[in-house]
């Protein structure tokens, strides 16, 4: 099964890998691309001419009261570029799953590393993690620790 984990934003992570049929996970690339219009371009040039089955996104849903963000003058920049991805996996019909933030800790467990919140260009781990996650809870991966 080839699969891509997202972190969408401003400085998208992304993981490309390949899921095998003994449920062991094979990392193609990973990555981080460093702007909301790189985003962009990597999704349309890079995304849509891939090969995949599932796509793993970490969901974005606006809180005031999450960590204290008020989001006023927020561009919506995640938003869009989930809905961008959104387009692809629909033409594409490769199967989404988007998990909350909230799964990252134990998907950085699952790939025998501890999650620090905050801590800057975790883009790509944060990809990782969500990849390890989805398929440790719903594939049958064994954890890498």
């Amino acid at each position: 099964m080839e699969i891509m984990g997202i972190d969408p934003g401003d400085h998208m992570g992304y993981t490309f890998a390949t899921f095998n049929e003994d449920k062991t996970l094979t990392v193609q690339s990973t990555g981080i691309v460093e702007t909301y219009a790189l985003g962009m371009t990597f999704i349309q040039n890079v995304i849509m001419g891939a090969d995949l089955d599932v796509m793993v996104v970490e969901d974005y849903i606006i809180n005031p009261k999450v960590y204290g963000h008020d989001h006023q003058g927020d561009r919506g920049s995640t938003l869009r570029q989930i809905g961008a991805l959104e387009l692809v996996c629909g033409l594409g019909l490769i199967e989404m799953v988007k998990q909350m933030p909230t799964v990252k800790p134990p998907g950085y467990g699952f790939l025998g590393k501890k999650y620090s919140r905050g801590k800057t260009g975790q883009h790509a781990w944060d990809s990782m993690a969500h990849l390890a996650y989805y398929l440790v809870t719903k594939k049958g991966m064994q954890p890498l620790a």
